[in-house]
C-alpha cells in the first residue's frame, strides 16, 4: 500500500505495508521541506533586514547625493542652534545666588574634616606614621604588600614627595568614605523601591557615560577652586560603582533566603541587617574597592581645580614641562593604586576561613581571654598591634624619631628625576628623531586627516539620517528617533566640528589599539610565558592614572593632535588584549578538540573555531576600548589635540559654563550612542558568529 500523494513529502519512516504511514510530526521529528514550499523563518527574517539594510543605503545615498548639491555648507548651519548653554547657566547663577544655605555647610564639613586629618598627620612624627602605614598593609593583605608600602615610602621621601603624599592619602581617606556612605545608602533605598532602582541604574549610567572633565566647570562656579571643589570632584565620579555593586548585591539575594527568614518573623529592617547585607557582603567590597581606584585615579584631575596632594606634583610638572617632577609623582600615585588595589580587594576565601576558625574556637570569657581568640582568629592584625603600640611609646620617648623630617630627603637619599628626563629626551630626539617624525607624519597623513576630510566632507543631514537608519535596523524605532535626535543636539549646540574631530581622534586610536592589542592577544593565547610576561604589564596600566600617559607621549612627540593619539592608543589598549586572550583561552574544548581529530591546523581552529567562539568576548574588549579612547579626549586636549576635550578643557580654564556643559553633552551622547548600538551589533554578530560554528 502507498501512502497517500498528500502525505508522501511529510513521511520520516515508511512503516511496513501492512501499517499505514503517519505524518512525521507523529514520531517527534521534522521531515524536510522544500525550500520553495516551506521557507525557513530564518531566512525570510535574515531576507527581510537585507532589504532594509540596502534600502537604508540606498536613501542615505540619496541624501548624500542632495546634501552635496543643494546645501551651502556641509557643517551644521548656525540658524538651527539651540542655546542650551545659556540655559543652563541662568540655572547656575540662579542655583548660587539662591541655594548657599545647601552647599555651603557641606563643602565646610568636608574642608573641616579634611583639615582636622592633615593636622593630625602633621603633628603625627613621621616614622611613626611610616610605621602604621605598613603595619596597616601587613595586617590586611600580608608581608608582600607591607613592603611594597615600604618600598613606596622611601620612593616618596627621596623624592621630596613626603608631604604630598600624606595630602593625597588623607584626601582619598576623606573621599572615598563619603563616597561610600552616599553609595551604599543610595544602593540600599533603591534595593528596598523598585521605582528608585530604575530611576538609579539610569542615573549611574549617566555619571558614567558623562565625561568627568565635564563635572569641573559647575563644581567651581559652586564652590571654587581649593581642595572643597576637589572633593566634591572625587565623590561624584568614585561614588556609582559602591552604589551599583550594593544593588547588584542585594537584589542577588535568593528570594528563598528572604522568604524562609520571614517565616522566623524577621522584620524589613532584620532582614536587611541580618540577611540581605551579609549576603551582599562580597558584592559591596568589590563596589568599595572600584570606588577607591575610581578616586585614585581623580588624584591629578582634581589638582586642576586646587586639589592638593601628588596630584600637584604631576599637574605642575606636566604644566611646566619639567617631566622629571611628572615622573617622581606619577610612579608615587602608580605604588599607591597597587597598594590601595591589593588591600582592598575582596577575599572572599580568607573571610570564610576565618569564621570557620571562629566557630570552632572556643567561648572566651575575659577582656584577656578575649583578646587570645581575637589573636588565634587574626594573628596578622594581633602582631601589627603589638607593633604598633611599641613603636608610639619609642616615637614619645626618643627625640630622633620624635622630631624626624621627611619632608626634605638625607642627601644620601635623595632623588632627582630632572637631569635624567632630560639626557633621555635629548638621546632620543638625536638617535630615534628619524623615526619619531616618521610615526608622527605617518599618523597625521594616513589616519586623522584622511578620517576628518571624510567626515567634514558629509553633509550634515546624511549623517543625521544615517544615525535614524542605524538605529532602526539595529534596535528599534523608540532608538532610532533618540539616535537622530542626539545627532541633531550635537550640530544645534554648535559641537559639530569639535565632535568630528573627536569621533576622528578616538577612531584613528581604536584602530591602532586592534592592530596592535589583537595579534599580542592571540599571541598570549599561544604561550604561557609570554602570558606571564604581559599579564602583569596590563595590571599595572589599568591601574595607572590617566593623566600619566601622556608624560611620555609628550617627551618623545612633543605635542599635537598625534601625541594625544598615541597616548589614547596607549589608555586604550590594555581591554583588546586581556579579552582576545581570555576569550580564544576559553573556547570550547570539545569543539576544538573535534576540529583537531578532522585534521585541522592551529591557523585553522584559530581562525574558525576559537575566534568565531570567542567573538562575544572579544567585542567586548573592542567595546571598552572604544569607550576609554572616548574618556581620554579631555586629557589628550592638555597636549594640544583638538575636538570637545578642547573645549571642555577651555571652558574649565575661563569657567565658561555654557560651554562646558555643552561639549558634555556632546561627548555623553557619543558614549551612549556607540555603547547601545555597538551592544545590539554584538549581539547579533554573536549569534551569527556561534551558528556558523556548528
Amino acid at each position: 500500500m502507498k501512502a497517500p500523494a498528500a502525505l508522501s513529502n511529510d513521511v520520516v519512516d515508511l512503516p511496513p505495508p501492512a501499517a499505514p504511514p503517519r505524518p512525521a510530526a507523529a514520531f517527534g521529528t521534522r521531515a524536510p521541506a522544500s525550500p520553495a514550499l516551506a521557507p525557513a523563518p530564518e531566512n525570510a527574517a535574515r531576507r527581510r533586514r537585507r532589504l532594509m539594510s540596502a534600502a537604508a543605503v540606498g536613501l542615505i545615498a540619496v541624501t548624500l547625493l542632495v546634501g552635496r548639491l543643494v546645501l551651502d555648507r556641509v557643517s551644521f548651519p548656525a540658524r538651527l542652534s539651540i542655546p542650551v548653554g545659556s540655559w543652563f547657566e541662568t540655572a547656575s547663577d540662579w542655583f548660587v545666588a539662591n541655594m548657599a544655605w545647601f552647599y555651603d555647610p557641606a563643602a565646610n564639613a568636608l574642608t573641616g574634616a579634611l583639615d582636622q586629618l592633615n593636622s593630625a598627620i602633621v603633628f603625627t612624627p613621621p616614622p611613626q606614621l611610616a610605621a602604621f602605614l605598613v603595619l596597616l598593609t601587613y595586617a590586611v593583605a600580608g608581608i608582600r604588600l607591607a613592603l611594597l608600602t615600604v618600598v613606596t615610602l622611601v620612593w616618596c621621601i627621596a623624592a621630596g614627595d613626603w608631604e604630598p603624599t600624606m595630602q593625597t592619602l588623607a584626601f582619598m581617606v576623606i573621599a572615598v568614605l563619603v563616597s561610600c556612605v552616599l553609595g551604599i545608602a543610595l544602593g540600599v533605598g533603591a534595593s528596598l523601591n523598585r521605582r528608585l532602582s530604575g530611576l538609579l541604574n539610569t542615573g549611574l549610567d549617566a555619571m558614567q557615560a558623562f565625561p568627568i572633565f565635564a563635572y569641573l566647570v559647575p563644581v567651581v562656579l559652586v564652590f571654587g577652586t581649593g581642595d572643597a571643589g576637589a572633593l566634591v570632584v572625587t565623590i561624584i565620579w568614585a561614588m556609582p560603582p559602591v552604589a551599583r555593586m550594593t544593588l547588584v548585591g542585594l537584589q542577588s539575594v535568593s528570594q528563598e533566603t528572604v522568604e524562609s527568614a520571614t517565616s522566623f518573623g524577621a522584620n524589613r529592617w532584620q532582614l536587611l541587617r541580618d540577611v540581605r547585607l551579609p549576603l551582599a557582603r562580597p558584592s559591596i567590597a568589590a563596589g568599595v574597592n572600584q570606588t577607591i581606584m575610581f578616586a585614585i585615579s581623580m588624584a591629578t584631575i582634581s589638582a586642576m581645580v586646587g586639589g592638593s596632594g601628588l596630584g600637584q606634583v604631576v599637574w605642575g610638572g606636566l604644566s611646566r614641562l619639567s617631566f622629571g617632577d611628572a615622573i617622581e609623582g606619577g610612579l608615587a600615585l602608580v605604588l599607591i593604586a597597587v597598594i590601595l588595589d591589593r588591600a582592598s580587594a575582596p577575599r572572599t576565601h580568607s573571610t570564610a576561613k576565618r569564621n570557620r576558625s571562629a566557630e570552632t574556637d572556643e567561648p572566651a570569657s575575659g577582656v584577656f581571654g578575649r583578646l587570645r581568640s581575637f589573636a588565634r582568629r587574626h594573628p596578622r592584625w594581633a602582631v601589627s598591634g603589638v607593633l604598633a603600640v611599641v613603636v608610639s611609646v619609642l616615637a614619645s620617648v626618643v627625640p630622633q624619631l620624635r622630631f624626624a623630617d621627611f619632608t626634605q630627603p638625607p642627601s644620601w637619599l635623595a632623588l632627582d628625576l630632572r637631569k635624567p628626563s632630560e639626557e633621555v629626551v635629548n638621546w632620543t630626539t638625536v638617535h630615534l628623531g628619524g623615526l619619531l617624525d616618521w610615526v608622527r607624519i605617518s599618523v597625521q597623513s594616513y589616519g586623522l586627516n584622511p578620517v576628518m576630510d571624510v567626515l567634514r566632507w558629509l553633509p550634515w543631514p546624511t549623517l543625521i539620517l544615517a544615525g535614524f537608519l542605524v538605529g532602526l535596523l539595529l534596535m528599534g524605532l523608540r532608538a532610532a528617533v533618540l539616535m537622530a535626535a542626539g545627532v541633531y543636539l550635537i550640530g544645534a549646540m554648535g559641537m559639530w566640528d569639535a565632535t568630528i574631530v573627536t569621533v576622528a581622534v578616538a577612531g584613528v586610536s581604536v584602530v591602532l589599539a586592534v592592530v596592535i592589542g589583537f595579534p599580542l592577544g592571540v599571541a598570549m593565547s599561544r604561550s604561557d610565558r609570554l602570558a606571564a610576561l604581559i599579564r602583569p604589564v596590563l595590571d599595572l596600566v589599568q591601574t595607572l592614572p590617566i593623566f600619566l600617559f601622556v608624560i611620555p607621549a609628550v617627551i618623545f612627540m612633543g605635542s599635537g593632535p598625534v601625541t594625544g593619539t598615541l597616548a589614547t592608543v596607549g589608555y586604550a589598549l590594555p581591554p583588546i588584549i586581556r579579552l582576545t586572550n581570555i576569550a580564544l583561552r576559553n573556547a570550547d574544548g570539545d569543539v576544538v578538540e573535534a576540529a583537531k581529530s578532522f585534521g585541522a591546523t592551529e591557523r585553522q581552529i584559530l581562525m574558525n573555531v576559537r575566534a568565531p567562539l570567542g567573538l562575544p568576548t572579544i567585542l567586548v574588549g573592542l567595546n571598552q576600548t572604544v569607550l576609554l579612547a572616548l574618556a581620554m579626549a579631555v586629557v589628550a586636549a592638555f597636549v594640544g589635540t583638538p575636538g570637545l576635550g578642547q573645549e571642555i578643557l577651555v571652558a574649565v580654564n575661563g569657567a565658561h559654563f555654557g560651554v562646558g556643559v555643552e561639549a558634555g553633552i556632546a561627548m555623553f551622547i557619543l558614549a551612549v550612542a556607540f555603547d547601545r548600538l555597538f551592544r545590539a551589533w554584538t549581539a547579533r554578530l554573536s549569534i551569527g558568529s556561534h551558528l556558523k560554528v556548528m
